[in-house]
């Protein structure tokens, strides 16, 4: 069987949305990591695309896994709109 494993960065967005109780209710994003921790965020969306890129290629055999990352790394600080 051939199978191709993707491993995604940090879902960004996802991420947030997952907490939206806690920022109404104390007005704080809280976590375990520091705020300025730089880390590879990347969209669904871009997950998406290379998910249906390579089930229409069938470009992979045997178990194989891919490392998905974003463009660049972000803070939660600061992350990109």
């Amino acid at each position: 069987m051939n199978v191709l494993h993707l491993r995604a960065g940090v879902i960004s967005w996802k991420t947030i949305f997952a907490a939206i109780g806690m920022i109404r209710q104390m007005g704080i994003f809280g976590g375990a990591l520091l705020p300025d921790l730089k880390l590879p965020m990347i969209a669904t969306r871009d997950v998406g695309d290379y998910a249906a890129k390579r089930l229409l290629d069938l470009d992979f055999s045997a178990k194989q896994t891919r490392e998905l990352l974003g463009e660049r790394d972000c803070r939660w600080r600061k992350l990109p709109r």
